[in-house]
């Protein structure tokens, strides 16, 4: 990378070369019992995303919106002079100041109507997770709790319903065959 970073800086159009860099998921070393990627966990789902564009964005900043691998493509298309947000949240108009974050992240992993289906709907620093392996819910407060270690749905039932319902309304306007949470 710092090979790579360095032929970019030699360049005359260095200031104007638009540099991400990202993973496409964390791992669990532990945390949380696990050792595998698909869980909606933060050591799972926070993962790194720096951009840098000295001619279009200011240096040191530091992103606090939702920002999801979805969008990538409208990042990089609006960057060529086309966007093309697909199902992402045009990302460098956010960077700009151009238009406010996302409200709300939801995530999906495994298919709806199957043991495997996982589902997660983040909205500010509350993140609600529900399994279909058992049909657990689950609530994480993660100005309080960072390490997601309290399930907060018992205390905060009204958080846990409105996005429960968010995700519900998602699972319906993709139209799936079979309901997944019940």
């Amino acid at each position: 990378v710092g090979r790579i970073l360095d032929a970019v800086e030699q360049r005359a159009d260095a200031d104007n070369t638009l540099i991400c860099f990202f993973s496409d998921h964390g791992d669990h070393l532990g945390d949380h019992r696990a050792w595998q990627k698909e869980s909606f966990f933060e050591a799972s789902c926070r993962v790194p995303f720096l951009v840098s564009w000295p001619r279009k964005l200011s240096a040191g900043q530091r992103h606090q919106g939702l920002t999801a691998l979805t969008d990538l493509i409208g990042l990089v298309s609006a960057a060529s002079g086309e966007p093309v947000l697909r199902e992402g949240h045009p990302l460098l108009a956010n960077l700009r100041g151009e238009v406010p974050s996302r409200e709300s992240l939801i995530g999906m992993y495994g298919t709806p109507g199957t043991r495997l289906f996982k589902c997660m709907v983040r909205r500010d620093h509350w993140k609600y997770i529900w399994l279909a392996n058992g049909g657990r819910e689950l609530l994480f407060d993660l100005a309080t709790d960072p390490g997601e270690t309290r399930n907060a749905c018992a205390a905060e039932p009204e958080m846990a319903a409105r996005l429960r319902a968010e995700a519900e309304r998602l699972l319906a306007i993709r139209e799936f065959t079979r309901p997944a949470l019940e």
